[in-house]
């Protein structure tokens, strides 16, 4: 029998799927001898969703247990000019026009910012957390393809030089820019304007969350995801709202993997109603819980295969491509 830890380092298999599933049936059934995954859970909690004493000291000053700190100016700074070349780099590509330099950056013109959003202005920063720096320009609810694009473009072809490095994290933060529009919601427990260097919204200090609660509704979350895909291995995927009168059904592994991929959307839409509406809870256990979750193999497995169980069911269901 293969360990976890074996199965964790190998290529998404139907077998690590079903060792992981076991695995964690063992260990909610026997809280005393925790199996493998469920203390790889403990330490996801611990190192993915820390949550600190104080703000991260390396960017901010004046740091004290539980207290909002000052944003350190060098650190502003470098902010600010990083964003200066992005906007520049968009400039140049001809995604933005030439004139909206200005308007970004001066403080005449109404509607446009500069947020620093993220786990970095707040308690809840990771050595894996990034600096997120939203670009905000009206008129720009919903960011253009093209401006997605390009801020990805940015983000790769920089990735080793803008980075804020400190005493917690050497590695670094690296920077992350983003457009949007003044009035887009963004489910963020804080705002830091960089252009008018003050809280658009200060964050709070929350003690830790109840790791017991966080595990059991991972546990829910999992053996309900888990039935999801074994129904598939039983049944034909048959989506009701979208089942034509004609053609096949999948079945067996590509039926499970729709099921699944159906069952992970109705989460997703939950999160929406978490994080984009009051109180904006990015601390929800369930939501917690919910990250645990993206982070198993059966997700993965679910994600990986995703894409070609669709094209199968598509393909079964078109008639120009049944054979005669």
């Amino acid at each position: 029998m293969k360990t976890f830890t074996q199965l964790t380092e190998e290529i998404l298999t139907e077998e690590a799927i079903h060792f992981e599933y076991l695995s964690l049936q063992e260990g909610f059934s026997n809280e005393v001898n925790s199996p493998p995954i469920l203390r790889w859970l403990d330490k996801l909690l611990r190192d993915k969703f820390a949550y600190n004493e104080t703000m991260e000291p390396g960017i901010w000053d004046n740091t004290k247990p539980g207290a909002i700190g000052t944003l350190n100016p060098k650190i502003r700074a470098f902010f600010i000019n990083s964003a200066k070349e992005f906007i520049d780099g968009q400039i140049a590509a001809h995604v933005l026009p030439a004139d909206i330099k200005s308007k970004i950056f001066s403080g005449k013109t109404p509607g446009y910012d500069i947020e620093l959003k993220g786990s970095c202005c707040n308690f809840n920063y990771t050595k894996e957390s990034d600096i997120d720096i939203h670009i905000v320009i009206p008129g720009h609810e919903d960011e253009p393809r093209e401006m997605t694009r390009a801020r990805i473009a940015f983000k790769t072809a920089n990735a080793g030089k803008l980075r804020i490095k400190t005493k917690f994290n050497p590695r670094g933060y690296p920077l992350e820019f983003f457009f949007r529009g003044p009035q887009q919601k963004a489910a963020f427990d804080a705002i830091y304007s960089l252009k008018f260097n003050t809280w658009k919204k200060k964050p709070t200090y929350k003690p830790p969350v109840d790791k017991k609660t966080v595990v059991k509704t991972f546990g829910s979350l999992y053996n309900e995801l888990y039935k999801e895909y074994e129904k598939g291995l039983k049944h034909d995927y048959k989506s009701l709202s979208t089942a034509p009168t004609h053609g096949t059904f999948p079945k067996g592994k590509t039926a499970g993997v729709l099921y699944a991929k159906d069952y992970i959307s109705a989460l997703m839409e939950k999160r929406k109603s978490i994080l984009n509406f009051p109180p904006y809870n990015e601390f929800d256990e369930w939501n917690l819980a919910f990250k645990a979750l993206r982070r198993t193999k059966l997700w993965a497995y679910i994600d990986t295969n995703k894409k070609n169980a669709i094209k199968e069911f598509n393909g079964r269901n078109n008639p120009h491509s049944q054979r005669k």
